[in-house]
């Protein structure tokens, strides 16, 4: 899976994921593929930008598997 075809699943199954997430409190964390082909995550933050989210990072940490994001509205 591309990063084109990973932001278009993860905005897809957006409802879902906030019925099941703590806004609040939840973060994302995301796996060494997606960084792989989108080292900033530019494609799935435009993707949710379109339609009215994105994602923060909390601290930057060196080893991106454990760097973790919250999504906002915006």
């Amino acid at each position: 899976m591309n990063a084109e075809e990973f932001a278009n699943e993860f905005v897809s199954d957006l409802p879902d994921t906030l019925k099941h997430h703590d806004m609040e409190n939840g973060r994302f964390r995301f796996c060494i593929n997606v960084y792989n082909d989108d080292p900033n995550l530019n494609v799935l933050k435009s993707k949710l930008n379109a339609v009215g989210y994105d994602l923060i990072v909390n601290e930057p940490l060196s080893d991106v598997c454990k760097q973790s994001w919250k999504l906002v509205k915006i």
